[in-house]
């Protein structure tokens, strides 16, 4: 069997970094090199699952979650990161590895474009049919079923006489959900109302770039927290994600029952229960919020990837800054932090480790989170001196984190006299 599938991009979850890798060309026709460029299969035998990820969109929407649909002059937006890949079909994400496997390996991106045009089909039958009477509607997702279990079949991933059979879950203000099965594993197709239109917290475009960084920028655990993204079309407007079983508790029994056991804790109980969610998916790290929650959780697990806003641009678009915030801050509660934060400020200072200037930038940032006002205190007075004019101006609106009294009145005096007008500013409403 071959253990990993990569096509030249980026690799996402449940993949690795390759090792030693075999290239080999698979180019069946020239209309195929717009699906995905080389293929590459690992020798690395301790990968048990196959993993599918397309070129250009994967890479450029799972980097950094952006913040508008359309760009400034500050900064690039989505609509504009994406048409640099227009050429190709709008894929992004992975197959599932239950699909992969059974997939013919000869040819393979010839299968993979026959997958393809089978879900392009299917989507355009279940769109068009939200605007049909209820009786000929069914007759569309029945049709809709037949073509997907068909190609499934031709495809080798499932045996005849098995079938799939698609279901309509409910319909929402930016498009509908539907069940699908194969095999075994349940899975939610969702079909965007129109193929491109995208706000900036809803639509293909953003949904698919917020699910793509949320998956590579999380630990597998996000899986407890939120549905399973497996791929998307950004052209053709359809995701399709992990189904979430839905049980009998209501979803405030069920945070009750959290904080009960909680209450019912010893102080090393909560400290043990601390880190491990530490390791959850937590949407904080990485510079989001999300706005849109009702409706859009099962048993306290979010189903739907829209709804996301950027509310801390520099954890969601930049890599080091992610980094400094998981090791100083996610990872470490009361004193552990002080000291984390004045360690890697004391590397950083030193330029005893890359991107220092970066590192330094992200600490300003992370001062908030410290616990202990002196610490904040002393945070303040050792930073000064290694910042730029702009993040003196971002101290200069943090300085209200300072106790009341002298050690605040040495922290404004400090910033004043280096401040240019924007700081001024600053100091003057703090």
């Amino acid at each position: 069997m071959i253990n990993n599938i990569v096509f030249s991009g980026l690799n996402l979850p449940g993949s690795f970094q390759r090792p030693e890798n075999k290239k080999i060309n698979l180019n069946t026709s020239a209309n195929n090199k717009s699906l995905a460029g080389d293929v590459f299969v690992s020798t690395d035998n301790s990968i048990k699952k196959p993993c599918i990820t397309f070129t250009g969109l994967t890479s450029v929407l799972s980097k950094k979650a952006f913040s508008r649909l359309k760009g400034n002059e500050h900064e690039e937006g989505l609509s504009e990161a994406v048409e640099k890949h227009s050429k190709f079909y709008g894929n992004a994400g992975c197959y599932p590895a239950s699909w992969l496997n059974k997939i013919p390996k000869n040819n393979f991106r010839h299968h993979l474009l026959s997958i393809n045009s089978a879900f392009i089909q299917i989507t355009d039958i279940l769109r068009e049919s939200e605007f049909k009477e209820t009786n000929q509607r069914n007759d569309d997702i029945k049709r809709a079923s037949k073509i997907l279990t068909n190609k499934f079949v031709s495809e080798g991933i499932i045996k005849e006489p098995e079938c799939i059979t698609i279901d309509r879950l409910g319909s929402g203000e930016f498009g509908t959900a539907y069940k699908f099965n194969v095999n075994d594993e349940k899975f939610v197709l969702k079909v965007y109302k129109e193929n491109t239109k995208s706000t900036d917290t809803h639509g293909p475009l953003f949904e698919t770039n917020r699910a793509l960084f949320i998956t590579k920028n999380s630990p597998k655990s996000r899986n407890k927290k939120i549905a399973r993204f497996h791929f998307a079309n950004i052209k053709n407007g359809y995701m399709v994600e992990q189904f979430v079983e839905s049980s009998n508790i209501r979803y405030q029994d069920h945070l009750q029952a959290e904080k009960d056991k909680e209450a019912k804790m010893t102080e090393k109980q909560k400290k043990a229960e601390a880190i491990t969610k530490q390791k959850e998916f937590n949407e904080a790290m990485l510079g989001l919020k999300q706005v849109d929650r009702e409706g859009n959780e099962v048993n306290g697990k979010l189903i739907d990837y829209g709804g996301f806003i950027v509310e801390e641009k520099l954890l969601a678009q930049n890599k080091t800054a992610r980094w400094v915030y998981k090791k100083v801050i996610h990872n470490n509660i009361g004193t552990e932090r002080a000291r984390a934060w004045f360690d890697m400020l004391e590397k950083a200072g030193n330029n005893k480790i890359p991107n220092s200037k970066e590192i330094i930038n992200t600490l300003v940032y992370c001062i908030q989170f410290l616990p202990d006002k002196d610490d904040r205190y002393n945070a303040f007075k050792e930073i000064i001196p290694l910042v730029d004019q702009k993040r003196l101006t971002d101290l200069a609106n943090k300085v209200s984190l300072l106790p009341e009294g002298n050690k605040r009145f040495l922290i404004f005096k400090s910033l004043a006299q280096k401040a240019d007008l924007d700081t001024s500013i600053a100091l003057f409403y703090n």
